[in-house]
């Protein structure tokens, strides 16, 4: 299969596997490669029965003591057994390649393990030719550490090697020495890993904290930062400027681009941290001479020491921020996840409602300018797991925050082994419930949510390739447009209900709503969405939001252009509504059909039928249709006929030609009653 373009990341949705956690093959309770080529289907076969991901991402699997599970290398072009061999990480690239997905490593370019050979050699002696591979210091003339700089995971990041009686630097666990990337012979040999690799077929690379490899050249004293409170991380005391984004690292990123440059269609991605503006050095000039991706991860953590409050507000800023400072061509890298950080659902679940948020998450998550990663079990809404002290694995729980609890096993099913595993687990099962069997056939579940949003942008062209534009929104929604320059547009929109947000009591999240452009210039040249308010009932405040309200109207403006407008009846929308996900929406018609699930259809034209008319619903070009509990449904084959209060997610399916008639009364507080005397859909 061809692979298409070499910017293919600029429209891929990548599916971090944390091989560990993925699929146990040999019975050993630990995941490896062959569980992953055994999975290959459930990612993408080519099928919208599949989760439809273009590029996987493998955290690491070379040779390691594992002291940090994979990232203390010992050996940059080999295959820890645990995982395999090189004969499986071959077929699995061939695997991959035969359905179309690209395969990417983690490579990290700042450490070594402590058993590298390297390593082995530079701290035998100070007089080895390998002693300057890496960072050695002598103490200060009193004897104190060679400066003040902490470690990733708490305590100095220096060691004494009593053998030669110099500390060596280690921004990580004493076992993952820094490599020297001042010395011009450290980044030769690891430029040639990147190279070897290359040459087995490897698509890319995930680039492990990129923006540590080149530190001060003095090794500076870090400045202690005035904003730590007791309880922050032990490693925020301090401002880290001289060993993380120094500016000569950015030399350095040049020069691994050109690496990548060398291999037409291969692309690297930095895990880098900081301001919008730091990580949107990493790209490099206009030319685009830097990374292809750096990761913003700020929906995980906004501030170095905090987590980022799922508020439509932050998100607008980080999206607006993350757009302002790219450069040309460039575009952001977005992430909900990863190895390193709690699970979404448990980081926004204190009021219990981090399933719905969820739901919202993925359609904001695939609707923005960006290329998505997705951690392992996102999609089937797997949360942090509490793990007894006896089977904790992550050494850097000794002194910070540990992150075994959403490393867990991936849970296939609701067997005592979830699918994973005949054996004891590396590490302890959650609870049966969620699991990829019980989603998979279930059209209401978040595993068949991301599969529709995933496949949806694969299908619609601005979400691929659309510039960014906010929209003025309420201040609990996040709306934005995605526009080609054939004028082909998309608009997102969000509802982002923050945690402990009791204006609407004990009411479900809003759903979320991707729109995407009909391509009629009838319809267009209407330029206007209209929405009945009497079927929406929205308890929002809209001043000073960009949204308008005079006594039942609401309009919600694009510019001077409205983009819904209430009191009218017909609705012409200048874009086709193609998928509706979040919470559980009102339910509106007791028939079974809700606003939501109208606006959920790939719509042509709808007309509502209020109190005393006789009007006509009807809606035309079905794409999908989500009922009130959020179950797809949409139109295939032959025309049927039911009834009313006959449930619409009951009786539809894809490419039918359906009509329902009768009578459905809605009931709305304050409003009476409204009837809907038919409602029909068509294919396109």
């Amino acid at each position: 299969m061809s692979l298409g373009p070499e910017d293919w990341w600029r429209e891929a949705v990548v599916y971090q596997v944390y091989p560990r956690s993925f699929q146990d093959t040999n019975g050993d309770g630990i995941g490896d490669l062959e569980g992953v080529i055994q999975r290959l289907d459930y990612l993408n076969d080519g099928t919208e029965r599949s989760l439809g991901i273009d590029a996987i991402w493998l955290s690491p699997t070379f040779p390691s003591p594992m002291a940090d599970f994979g990232y203390d290398v010992s050996d940059y072009c080999g295959v820890h057994a645990d995982f395999g061999t090189m004969e499986t990480m071959d077929r699995l690239i061939g695997e991959c390649h035969r359905r179309g997905i690209r395969l990417l490593l983690d490579w990290v370019p700042n450490h070594t393990s402590e058993e590298h050979p390297w390593f082995i050699e530079s701290r035998s002696s100070r007089h080895n030719p390998r002693r300057d591979w890496y960072i050695w210091r002598d103490a200060k003339p009193d004897g104190s550490l060679p400066n003040n700089w902490k470690s990733v995971f708490g305590g100095p990041a220096w060691t004494l090697d009593e053998t030669t009686g110099q500390y060596y630097l280690h921004s990580f666990l004493k076992e993952q020495p820094d490599l020297n990337w001042r010395n011009p012979e450290v980044e030769a040999a690891m430029l040639e890993t990147l190279r070897f690799w290359f040459g087995r077929g490897i698509d890319g690379f995930r680039i492990d904290v990129m923006g540590m490899i080149v530190k001060h050249p003095e090794l500076a004293d870090n400045p202690l930062n005035g904003d730590w409170m007791p309880g922050d991380r032990e490693r925020s005391t301090q401002l880290w400027q001289n060993n993380r984004n120094y500016p000569e690292v950015y030399d350095a990123v040049k020069r691994i681009r050109a690496v990548f440059d060398e291999y037409p269609g291969r692309m690297g991605v930095g895990e880098v941290f900081g301001t919008a503006e730091e990580v949107g050095r990493y790209y490099g000039d206009d030319d685009g001479n830097g990374l292809h991706l750096a990761f913003n991860f700020q929906f995980i953590h906004e501030a170095e020491h905090g987590l980022t409050a799922w508020d439509a507000g932050a998100l607008r800023r980080i999206v607006n921020a993350a757009e302002a400072s790219l450069p040309a061509e460039a575009q952001p890298c977005f992430a909900l996840g990863n190895h390193d950080r709690p699970r979404f659902i448990s980081r926004h679940n204190a009021d219990a409602r981090g399933p719905e948020r969820a739901r919202a998450a993925v359609i904001l998550l695939l609707g923005l300018r960006n290329t998505p990663f997705i951690y392992y079990g996102e999609e089937i809404g797997m949360e942090d797991v509490d793990i007894p002290e006896d089977r904790l694995q992550d050494p850097a729980r000794i002194r910070t925050i540990g992150r075994d609890p959403e490393r867990t096993p991936m849970q296939w099913d609701a067997s005592p082994g979830r699918g994973f595993s005949p054996a004891e687990p590396w590490l302890p099962f959650g609870d049966t419930s969620p699991n990829v069997a019980d989603q998979d056939r279930d059209p209401g579940s978040l595993l068949s949510l991301y599969r529709r949003a995933i496949w949806l942008r694969r299908n619609t062209p601005a979400l691929l390739r659309g510039a960014y534009r906010e929209l003025p929104a309420p201040a609990d929604v996040f709306l934005d447009e995605l526009e080609r320059p054939d004028r082909q547009r998309v608009i997102i929109l969000s509802g982002i209900v923050p945690a402990g947000d009791r204006r609407r009591g004990d009411r479900r999240a809003r759903p979320a709503l991707a729109i995407r452009p009909v391509g009629d210039a009838a319809v267009r040249k209407r330029g206007f969405l209209q929405v009945s308010e009497r079927l929406v009932d929205r308890p929002f405040r809209y001043r000073d939001t960009g949204v308008s309200r005079r006594s039942q109207a609401l309009q919600l403006r694009d510019g001077h252009r409205p983009l819904i407008r209430s009191r009218i009846r017909r609705i012409q929308p200048p874009a086709q509504l193609a998928l509706a996900a979040g919470g559980q929406g009102d339910r509106f018609l007791q028939c079974g059909v809700d606003l939501p699930a109208l606006l959920g259809v790939g719509l042509h034209a709808v007309q509502f039928a209020e109190h005393q008319q006789a009007e006509a619903v009807a809606v035309h070009g079905a794409a999908f249709l989500l009922d009130p509990r959020d179950q797809a449904i949409g139109v295939r084959t032959s025309e049927k006929q039911v009834d009313c209060p006959t449930d619409l997610g009951s009786i539809l399916a894809f490419g039918h030609r359906v009509s329902v008639g009768g009578q459905c009364q809605r009931r709305q507080r304050g409003h009476g009653h409204g009837v809907v005397t038919h409602v029909a859909l068509a294919s396109p």
